[in-house]
């Protein structure tokens, strides 16, 4: 009985997180607000590569971490599911482009989310916990 009633609070957790980050799109990705000349180029270069890299901490559990065997868990794996369904769904994207899941760092995350790129790796976004710092 416990176990089901955490499987739905979780999935309620996971959805109503995901919906306010899918309706605030600056809070999903950690930089300035998107304008719609940087949404278009994230959205060509998705169609040129075939592909949307997302970075994700790996070692923030429940927030995003990767178990023993390498997979991706945790919220922000969910978020990332729930954004794929949505840009499929909204024919944002097609069938022939995936969201590659990459670990990210705290202290690279800006410079691989940041336009224009300061690393070879470019991410769309960025997922994971944050640490507040007073710099």
């Amino acid at each position: 009985m416990l176990s089901k009633m955490m499987k739905i609070k979780n999935k309620f957790f996971t959805t109503l997180t995901g919906v306010t980050l899918l309706l605030i799109p600056s809070a999903v990705a950690q930089t300035s607000s998107v304008s719609n000349s940087e949404s278009s180029r994230i959205i060509r270069e998705a169609i040129a590569t075939k592909r949307i890299n997302w970075g994700l901490r790996q070692d923030s559990p429940p927030i995003s971490f990767q178990d023993k065997i390498g997979g991706w868990q945790g919220f922000c794996t969910n978020l990332t599911d729930l954004l794929d369904k949505y840009l499929r769904e909204k024919q944002f994207i097609n069938n022939n482009i995936n969201i590659v899941k990459y670990p990210i760092s705290i202290q690279e995350r800006f410079k691989k989310t940041r336009y224009p790129y300061q690393d070879s790796l470019h991410l769309a976004g960025e997922c994971g916990s944050d640490s507040i710092r007073k710099n």
